[in-house]
């Protein structure tokens, strides 16, 4: 996709506008947004005379969720007083940027398909999806939270209270500082995490001291990894039956020797039930040993026990027991609700409701 400059932005933008208005509506321009640059421009949507609103269109380059975050340019404040609505343009918008634009209450529109755009009066009403990925060379840079490493730095974000800025967090996890620190801005453009400079002045030191204090939105963080690294993703999973049913299966592995962890349905009914659990999912190093120590029998179809082998510690990390079971720690069990078919997506909606009414149980 050849880059555009704003004038050509605005141009293509009306015109993938146009088509999608009615046939008797026009669009054009009429004013540069009240910014002193060509980066916004305000536009005019008639459908008669009595029925016209004056838009003011942000125009983007490229546009991440912190820069949805930064659109309080003069365009933004003008809308704001004029009670505009405001469209945001750029030649292609990420997923996870127009989630941040909706919930900002922008609209926005880009050349590969993606639309979300509405109006009172006239009342209109466009939303079209196109493609997820970006194809030009910018954005095939590698920005994910795909793989191990990045696992661990999103569940130790996830699961600390305050957290711990790039040294610390490489130190902690001795993850190479430069691979943090990526990932870190990669998670800033994301509008994930945030850092806020705090001045400390010592009582007898003439010198103050700088130092970086982070901020994690964990719900955005586990989505985000959710999405981009899910369950299937992540591990080999086998499946099996207890024919006595999920009762038993649970007493056996009550008294078990080896590493384990429960999640999905069963550990998120412990804490935020929807209804009775139809599948015991527990990670393990081992699924052939482990069937065998718990008198499980293969099943193809109709299992009611899945057993995970996790391909390193991290399903591990910060699992914790209750009672006489051991279960993984609520991050990666909504985690790995979210990436699940069935009922399991509701589930990890619930277990989200509960995490945020509970932060202070389960963030050390």
């Amino acid at each position: 996709m050849q880059k555009l400059d704003n004038k050509r932005l605005l141009t293509r933008a009306l015109s993938i506008l146009a088509e999608r208005l009615p046939a008797d509506w026009t669009v054009k321009v009429v004013g540069n947004g009240g910014a002193k640059s060509e980066a916004s421009a305000e536009i005019r949507i008639s459908a008669s005379r009595d029925a016209e609103a004056t838009v003011n269109a942000v125009l983007k380059q490229s546009i991440q969720p912190i820069d949805a975050i930064r659109v309080k340019d003069a365009a933004a404040v003008v809308s704001k007083k004029n009670r505009r609505a405001v469209l945001v343009v750029s030649p292609f918008i990420s997923p996870s940027t127009r989630e941040k634009l909706r919930e900002l209450g922008f609209g926005y529109l880009d050349f590969c398909g993606n639309i979300c755009f509405k109006l009172d009066v006239p009342a209109l009403y466009i939303e079209t999806e196109g493609a997820q990925k970006n194809p030009t060379k910018i954005d095939r840079q590698a920005r994910t939270l795909k793989g191990a490493k990045a696992g661990f730095i999103v569940r130790t974000l996830a699961d600390t209270a305050a957290a711990p800025g790039v040294r610390d967090l490489a130190k902690r996890l001795g993850i190479d500082p430069g691979y943090v620190s990526r990932v870190f801005a990669f998670l800033k453009d994301e509008a994930i995490i945030r850092h806020e400079f705090q001045i400390s002045t010592p009582g007898r030191s003439r010198t103050s001291k700088r130092h970086v204090e982070w901020s994690v939105d964990w719900v955005s963080l586990v989505r985000k990894w959710a999405l981009e690294a899910p369950l299937e993703n992540r591990s080999r999973a086998f499946t099996y039956i207890e024919p006595r049913g999920l009762k038993a299966a649970l007493s056996n592995l009550a008294g078990a020797s080896f590493q384990y962890a429960i999640t999905g349905s069963c550990a998120a009914a412990e804490l935020a039930p929807i209804a009775p659990p139809r599948l015991l999912q527990i990670y393990v190093e081992d699924a052939e040993k482990t069937a065998k120590q718990l008198g499980l029998r293969e099943a193809d179809t109709g299992g009611n026990v899945v057993l995970i082998e996790a391909e390193n510690e991290l399903p591990f990390l910060h699992s914790h027991r209750k009672g006489n079971l051991i279960y993984a720690s609520v991050s990666q069990v909504v985690a790995d609700l979210l990436s699940s078919p069935g009922r399991a997506p509701a589930e990890a909606e619930e277990l989200f409701n509960w995490m945020k009414n509970n932060e202070e149980v389960w963030r050390g």
